[in-house]
Order: structure tokens, then sequence, then C-alpha cells
């Protein structure tokens, strides 16, 4: 079930509730994890993505030139898309926002292979990890998650 309002001119406010739950903002494809019930501010002129919900992971399908700041609840990560000579790169951090004995970490799905980060705990800016991978094409895949 999707239950969508206008909260503003290009501003969305979508509930989300199945078993597993898709959305396409700005032609950008997220996915959050099956089970999620989530409500999720997208700003479709930036491409940002805030999940304020029980769901532990959200995934972010990407190309070049394209930032990204997802946040679900324990974790928030921020990263760049950029390529050059027939490669893209993905490049950001990733910090533990709560102090529940879990990690945040992102993970990075190119063409030719995956790719996780350090986990980020305890929670605070201090514990941060950053991350740089790059593989062949222009898109990628950025994935937010618990551990």
């Amino acid at each position: 079930m999707t239950h969508i309002t206008a909260a503003a001119t290009r501003t969305r406010r979508i509930t989300v509730a199945a078993l597993v739950s898709a959305l396409i903002v700005g032609g950008v494809f997220m996915a959050l994890s099956a089970g999620a019930a989530a409500a999720i501010d997208a700003n479709v002129g930036n491409n940002t993505a805030v999940q304020n919900s029980h769901a532990t992971d959200i995934s972010v399908l990407g190309s070049c030139g394209e930032n990204f700041g997802p946040s679900i609840r324990g974790a928030k990560a921020h990263w760049t898309l950029s390529c050059a000579n027939g490669r893209i790169t993905m490049k950001g951090w990733v910090e533990d926002t709560r102090s529940d004995g879990k990690c945040a970490q992102v993970r990075g799905e190119f063409s030719d292979g995956t790719y996780d980060s350090e986990k980020s705990c305890p929670a605070g800016r201090e514990h941060r990890k950053s991350f740089e991978w790059s593989g062949p094409g222009q898109i990628a895949n950025g994935y937010l998650y618990i551990s």
C-alpha cells in the first residue's frame, strides 16, 4: 500500500508499507529493505533522501555527477559519484548516529564488484569512516546499512 500527499512544489511525503518497496525519485531508483514501513522525505531537486523509520537499510542507484545523503535509523552517510575515462568513482563517508552497539556501513556496487566501507562505530562524528571506490561504467549502487 502506498499513500502519497503533496507537501510542497518539489517535495513529496511518501509512506511505503510492503514486503519490498521501491520508489523512483527524480530518475533515481531507491529501494527499501524487505518489510520496511518508512516515511521518506524526498527532495526531488537534489536527489537527497532521508528515511525516518525502523528500516535498517536504503539503497540508491546513481550516475555521474550525483550527490547523495541518505539517513536511516542509526546511520547517515554522504557520497558523490564522478566519472572519468570510462570509470565511475564513489567517494564519501559513513557515520554511526546511535549508541546501540551496532555499526554503520556503506556498500558500493559496481559492474565489476562490490566494496564495503570500514564499520563506523561507536556513534559520533569523530568515528566517521571515509571510502573511495571505482569501477567501469557510469552507474553505481550505494547502500547504507547497519551491521
